[in-house]
């Protein structure tokens, strides 16, 4: 092979796992859907909500996942993700389902930016790829669909 169909490869199977990638996202989303609607104590070691004490010792509630308007589907995942995305520092750990749109995304909370899964770079996409299917294997369904 001469380095023109080297690279054609690469690129081939780059665009065969970002695919693939984003098949197993789809195939994800009933199971999220199913989680963040959850009610309070149905999964056990995933609490609903965290409790955060400030310096000043002020306790709040942190919702850790959950649904608004039956619209966003969203998750704090375990960990940071970091990533490059448009030559910007990135760091996620929430990633949230839009059903109107059906699609993906990610928030940075520093940037106050998201942005959609499908953007993000492979490596990012396979962090938040992990960190959801660790979050499933966990959690598996409450019931059959």
């Amino acid at each position: 092979m001469n380095r023109i169909e080297d690279f054609r490869e690469i690129k081939r199977l780059q665009v065969d796992i970002q695919e693939k990638i984003v098949l197993a996202m789809r195939r994800k989303v009933n199971w999220f859907k199913d989680f963040v609607n959850a009610e309070d104590g149905e999964y056990d070691y995933y609490p609903k909500y965290s409790t955060i004490v400030s310096i000043e010792g002020e306790r709040t509630r942190q919702t850790n996942y959950g649904c608004e308007k039956e619209k966003y589907y969203y998750c704090f995942l375990e960990g940071f993700v970091e990533f490059i995305y448009q030559n910007s520092y990135w760091k996620s750990n929430l990633i949230f389902y839009n059903d109107k749109i059906k699609c993906w995304f990610v928030y940075d909370k520093d940037k106050k930016e998201r942005v959609t899964f499908e953007a993000l770079d492979t490596d990012a996409q396979i962090a938040f790829l992990k960190k959801l299917s660790n979050l499933y294997n966990e959690y598996p369904y409450r019931f059959k669909i």
